[in-house]
C-alpha cells in the first residue's frame, strides 16, 4: 500500500509542476457506475441489471431512465457470469436457439435523429450479417404506402466475416449504405469494444477497440445518411428486425456474449466519445493503470510506462490510460493512484520509481525524466 510519507515525497516534488490537488490514492479508487455522458442516453444496458427467470433472461433493464427494457418476445438470452476480462457478467446469445431482446415501438426516443450506439462484446462465432444491434423503421422498409423520406437508415450495427459494420438501408431506393472496421475481430475468445455514429451531416462511422487498446476507425462521407428512420417499430439486440419489413420474424441472429449497450439520440462529439469510450475500456477490459492486463497495478506496469515515456503514438498496453496517445506524468498519476490494485505489489511504490529509474527533480529542472534501469535514482529532499 502507498504511504503516506512517500505520498507527501510525490506531491512535495510534482507540485513544481502547478498540478493543483495532486495526491495518490493508492488502491481502492471508486469505479464510475453510470456512464459519464448522460444527456440523450436512450438505452443503457448490462447484463448486472437484468430480470431472469430459470436461467433464462426474460429482460435486459434499461438503467437510462426511459423505461426502455429489452424483453425477450419468444427465448431470451442467457446469463454467464464473470467472463468480461474485468470480471463483469453477459448476456449470452445462441444463434441456434434464435434468441434476441427487443425493446418495443417508441417513436419519441428513436425517431429521426442521428445516433451513437456501443456495445461491448465477444462473438463466438463470425457468421455473416449477425446483428449486434437493429433499429427497425416503417419508412426504411416500407411497407406499402408510407412516404420515404431522404437520408435516412435502420443503422444496423453487424459483425459479418470477422469485420465489425454499421450498414444502413436507405429509405428512398432501398440500397445499402455501410462502412466497416480496417480491423477484423482477429479471434472469438476476447471481448471487443465497438461504436457507430450516424451524424447530421450525412457521415456514417464506425470503430473497434481490442482488449489491449488497439483502435480501428473507418468513415463513409458520402453523405448518404443523415438520421435513422421514422415510425420506430422495435430495436432489437441480437438478431436483425428483418430485411424488408420489420414487421416480421428476425431474422440474422447473433452467436455470442454481449456485455453492455448503450444507444444516444445525437452523434456524441469527440470528447464525449472519448468520456464514454474510456470509461467502458476501463469498466470491462482493465482497471485504470493496468497497463499488460493481467489484474493487477505493479511494477511491471510501471516498467512498461518507462520503457514508453514520451511516446506520441502509444495505447493501453503501452501506459497511455488517457487514451491521448502520449505517456506522460498523466499516466504516472494514474498508476499512482490506482497502485497495488488486485493481488497487491511486492514492493511499495516509492521503491517501484526507484528501481524503474523514474526521477523527480528538484522543482529547478521542472520535468520528469524516465531513465534506463540501469542508472541510480538520485533524490535530493
Amino acid at each position: 500500500m502507498f504511504q503516506v510519507q512517500q505520498k507527501r515525497r510525490i506531491v512535495t516534488a510534482l507540485g513544481v509542476f502547478g498540478i493543483a490537488g495532486l495526491a495518490f490514492l493508492g488502491a481502492g479508487s471508486v469505479q464510475a457506475v453510470a456512464p459519464p455522458v448522460t444527456d440523450g442516453l436512450i438505452f443503457s444496458m448490462d447484463a448486472g441489471d437484468v430480470t431472469e427467470s430459470g436461467g433464462v433472461i426474460t429482460q435486459a433493464n434499461d438503467q437510462s431512465g426511459r423505461n426502455n427494457h429489452a424483453a425477450n418476445a419468444t427465448t431470451g438470452p442467457t446469463l454467464v457470469s464473470s467472463v468480461t476480462p474485468m470480471g463483469q457478467d453477459a448476456l449470452r446469445f445462441d444463434n441456434t436457439l434464435t434468441q434476441y431482446l427487443e425493446i418495443a415501438s417508441n417513436p419519441t426516443d428513436f425517431d429521426g435523429q442521428a445516433v451513437t450506439v456501443y456495445v461491448v462484446f465477444k462473438a463466438a462465432t463470425f457468421s455473416s450479417g449477425a446483428r449486434l444491434v437493429n433499429f427497425g423503421f416503417d419508412d426504411v422498409n416500407p411497407d406499402p404506402g408510407i412516404t420515404t423520406p431522404s437520408g435516412r437508415v435502420n443503422g444496423s450495427f453487424m459483425q459479418t466475416d470477422g469485420r465489425l459494420i454499421i450498414q444502413g438501408r436507405t429509405a428512398t431506393n432501398g440500397t445499402t449504405a455501410s462502412v466497416s472496421t480496417g480491423l477484423g475481430l482477429t479471434n472469438n475468445t476476447d471481448f471487443f469494444l465497438g461504436s457507430y455514429s450516424i451524424y447530421d451531416s450525412g457521415n456514417m462511422q464506425v470503430t473497434l477497440y481490442t482488449k489491449d487498446g488497439t483502435i480501428a476507425s473507418a468513415e463513409n462521407t458520402t453523405g448518404v445518411a443523415t438520421a435513422v428512420g421514422q415510425n420506430h417499430v422495435k430495436t432489437l439486440l441480437g438478431a436483425n428486425g428483418a430485411t424488408s419489413d420489420p414487421h416480421a420474424a428476425p431474422t440474422g441472429y447473433f452467436n455470442g456474449d454481449l456485455a453492455a449497450v448503450l444507444i444516444y439520440d445525437h452523434a456524441l462529439d469527440t470528447n464525449e466519445q472519448k468520456q464514454v469510450e474510456h470509461y467502458l475500456f476501463t469498466t470491462f477490459f482493465a482497471h485504470p493503470g493496468d497497463a499488460n492486463g493481467d489484474g493487477m497495478v505493479n511494477l511491471a506496469d510501471l516498467q512498461i510506462l518507462g520503457d514508453n515515456w514520451q511516446s506520441t503514438t502509444a495505447k493501453w498496453s503501452l501506459a497511455d490510460f488517457t487514451w491521448d496517445g502520449m505517456v506522460n506524468l498523466a499516466d504516472l498519476q494514474i498508476i499512482g493512484d490506482n497502485w497495488g490494485y488486485g493481488a497487491g505489489p511486492d514492493i511499495s511504490f516509492d521503491a517501484a520509481l526507484q528501481q524503474v529509474g523514474i526521477v523527480i527533480p528538484e522543482p529547478a529542472s521542472l520535468t520528469l525524466l524516465v531513465l534506463p534501469l540501469s542508472l541510480v535514482l538520485r533524490r535530493r529532499w
